[in-house]
């Protein structure tokens, strides 16, 4: 089990975790795992919330340590609250894996002869915004690229989208002469191009498959092992 789990993080899971300074042992986590079947329904919210939280800060760790719970525990409770907190990580990070998105409007320009990127307008409440982006800004690196190794508006939209939503891409930015650097925080693209919500759909049938096969299900049984759920 663990191996299996294992091999899917390997293949398509790189979000960084190097932020916080300590996560749950295993044996913490398992402990918080077997709150979710508590009595009392407060601290199952409470556990619920806590695996939650955990699994945004360490996505890698605990996409692991909750998949092998799940198909290891036998309680319908804790089964229905693990899916719960594993459905969107483990979509995002294991199946739909979307580019990430700094939320601008570019177009090309030329300094000193080479080829950048200016920002012709920055998205609210997206992660050019918070990183203090603003329109007329020139990119003149990227992750640790120069202008000329970037190539402009096309391999800017390249290299974005080959880092994972969660990351921080660093960029050096030009204005008004002066040149800094700042973290950008990358997001997902959630509207316009109809393949990304077809890709979305199919991602969703995969987490599903992968749970069915963690709990030991049979193949084309819709209610096993946790029961029907509504479409969400």
């Amino acid at each position: 089990m663990r191996r299996y789990c294992v091999l899917l993080v390997w293949l398509g899971l790189f979000a960084s975790e190097g932020a916080f300074a300590e996560r749950p042992a295993p044996e913490r986590v398992r402990e918080v795992v077997s709150r979710l079947g508590d009595e009392g329904f407060a601290e199952r919210e409470v556990a619920q919330g806590r695996l939650a939280e955990w699994i945004g800060q360490w996505p890698r760790y605990l996409i692991v340590e909750l998949a092998e719970a799940y198909g290891e525990a036998e309680d319908m409770e804790v089964r229905v609250r693990l899916r719960e907190v594993l459905r969107e990580p483990a979509i995002l990070h294991l199946f739909h894996r979307p580019g990430g998105f700094i939320g601008i409007h570019m177009r090309p320009d030329t300094l000193d002869g080479v080829e950048v990127v200016r920002l012709s307008r920055v998205l609210d409440g997206l992660g050019g915004e918070r990183a203090g982006l603003r329109a007329g800004d020139l990119v003149v690196g990227a992750a640790g690229k120069t202008a000329r190794e970037i190539g402009g508006v096309e391999g800017f939209s390249r290299l974005v989208s080959a880092h994972p939503p969660g990351s921080n891409l660093p960029l050096v930015i030009q204005r008004d002469g002066k040149r800094f650097r700042v973290e950008v925080p990358l997001g997902v693209r959630t509207v316009g191009l109809q393949w990304m919500r077809e890709r979305r759909e199919e991602a969703e049938r995969e987490f599903e498959a992968w749970l069915m096969n963690l709990g030991g299900g049979e193949e084309g049984s819709a209610d096993f092992p946790v029961g029907h759920f509504p479409s969400e």
